[in-house]
């Protein structure tokens, strides 16, 4: 990108009165716009926005801020101008200065034109404030035993509304799943729980995708999960640990990165740092374990198989509901569950046919929508991520091929 002789000039001009040693933060801020302005993925340029603004907040601290701001709504670069204006508009920080750039940049037209003008509208939002410091700390409280089911229970319920082949046809499909609701989270780090850091050998390496760190979503202590249920199809013992892309988890353009890791022992393993400066971990709860039966969603093709007609359908889905959805909330929508197995709650598709999971692959892991006690984790706009696995490599230990999908609302 070219500059103005103009913009040159004004900017030496600004930053010889800050101070010269500053030009290493202003070079630094600019470098970072044109880097959120050249990423498409969304989890990376999140990052870089976040370190943006760590380095306004000092900039705003410097006893030259006046001039360092100048300078920034002076620079060259015409993105530089506009991600320090919303800064100080929002910060209600050299307001006036802010105005008069942008006031420039909207003569300019095109897309900075157009960019310049949401900040002119946006005035009125900006001078109320926003102050994160003012925010009442909120208290959520962590979900109790949720209803669990039988297998004679189940098919009960199909038996009130079903008869002949088919009560055979959809017994047949109970499986067994394990509840996961969310606790506080335990100080021991070997745990299960979703979220936080995760715990790794010395030498091993945060997994990686192309463009960005995987992002880890949660970890099964298999002891643990033995201990609670009994004998699952993991191991009872060892860590199975889960990691996937940011975008991939937020309903973003998908990269179909994403890592599953077996642990044989959690003995040695430590607390990692961070991979990067400035990456955001999820948010970290403890989990409680609950032992249920389970038939398919109504859209899954396990269902569509059978090819129920309209009655048949309408009387599936009300079974379904009163089985299996949260008390007042739509099974169409259920956002918040979490479990091993089973089958999965669908949001916009059968995993094979709308995910591209493997058509031998079951449900490994659910992981819904879910909090720490203050605050709320989420996947994309009312999501579940999904983990899948063929038996034959499950009962191999091997968890190299599973698969990490998203569904959204």
């Amino acid at each position: 990108m070219s500059f103005s002789v103009r913009g040159k000039v004004a900017l030496k001009i600004e930053l010889r009165r800050a101070g010269g040693y500053l030009m290493e933060l202003v070079n630094e801020i600019a470098q970072l716009s044109r880097e959120i302005k050249e990423t498409a993925h969304i989890g990376r340029t999140n990052r870089l926005i976040t370190r943006q603004n760590r380095l306004y907040e000092q900039a705003e601290a410097s006893p030259a801020n006046t001039e360092l701001f100048r300078a920034l709504l002076n620079h060259p670069d015409p993105d530089v101008q506009m991600t320090t204006a919303w800064y100080c508009g929002w910060r209600r920080f050299m307001v006036q200065d802010a105005e008069a750039t942008v006031s420039g940049l909207v003569a300019r037209g095109g897309e900075i034109g157009s960019r310049a003008a949401r900040w002119l509208d946006s005035r009125e939002r900006m001078a109320a404030g926003i102050s994160r410091a003012l925010e009442i700390p909120r208290v959520l409280p962590f979900p109790g035993a949720p209803a669990c089911h039988s297998r004679d229970a189940v098919i009960g319920a199909i038996r009130t509304r079903f008869s002949g082949r088919r009560v055979e046809e959809m017994s047949a499909l109970i499986r067994r799943a394990i509840l996961l609701r969310p606790t506080e989270a335990a100080n021991d780090p070997r745990s299960s729980r979703f979220g936080g850091l995760p715990i790794m050998a010395p030498g091993h390496s945060w997994p990686e995708g192309e463009l960005e760190p995987l992002v880890f979503i949660g970890q099964i202590n298999c002891a643990e999960l033995y201990a609670a249920v009994g004998e699952t199809p993991l191991p009872s013992e060892g860590l199975v640990q889960f990691f996937c892309d940011h975008d991939d988890v937020h309903g973003c353009e998908p990269t179909f990165e994403y890592a599953v890791i077996y642990c044989p022992s959690a003995d040695g393993l430590r607390l990692t740092e961070p991979p990067v400066e400035d990456f955001e971990p999820t948010v970290q709860c403890g989990l409680a374990f609950y032992e249920t039966m389970e038939l398919p969603h109504p859209n899954s093709s396990a269902i569509q198989a059978l090819r129920l007609d309209d009655t048949e359908t309408s009387l599936y889905e009300a079974m379904y509901g009163e089985l299996f959805a949260e008390p007042g909330k739509n099974w169409k929508y259920h956002c918040d569950n979490s479990k091993l197995f089973g089958w999965p709650d669908l949001l916009q598709g059968d995993l094979v046919d709308y995910s591209y999971v493997e058509p031998d692959f079951d449900l490994l892991l659910q992981i819904g929508e879910y909090h720490d006690g203050a605050s709320s984790q989420s996947w994309g706009p009312g999501g579940i991520v999904y983990a899948a696995i063929s038996d034959d490599d499950l009962g191999k230990r091997d968890f190299t091929n599973a698969q990490i999908v998203t569904q959204v609302t």
